[in-house]
């Protein structure tokens, strides 16, 4: 079981995931964790981004075929999936943004 779920709701963000996740797994090294992206049918590239991050992260991908409840549906959906202790969750595009730190460990809370 991993220590940290982190949750990643995203919309057509395949331009900003293979940014956010080295960051990700720079900010916990040493730490057991999982990413749970949970993407609200994107019609850009985001499903292969992701296929191909599976293979470099610890990424549950789920894809919502209908985005129900908008953000907050697709964080709760993901926190549905998460087995980590403790639960967080990260918006993929100000992350990924030039300069911003994940912190996502001082953002994580309990499951």
């Amino acid at each position: 079981m991993p220590e940290i779920s982190l949750i990643i709701p995203t919309l057509n963000e395949a331009e900003n995931l293979p940014l956010l996740l080295p960051k990700i797994a720079a900010a916990l090294s040493g730490r057991d964790w999982e990413a749970i992206i949970v993407d609200d049918a994107s019609t850009d590239q985001t499903p292969a981004v992701c296929v191909e991050l599976v293979k470099r992260y610890p990424i549950k991908f789920l894809s919502r075929r209908y985005a129900e409840n908008g953000l907050s549906g697709a964080v709760l959906h993901g926190m549905a999936q998460a087995s980590g202790e403790f639960c967080g969750g990260h918006g993929c595009r100000f992350a990924a943004s030039a300069g911003a730190d994940p912190g996502v460990a001082g953002a994580a809370g309990e499951k």
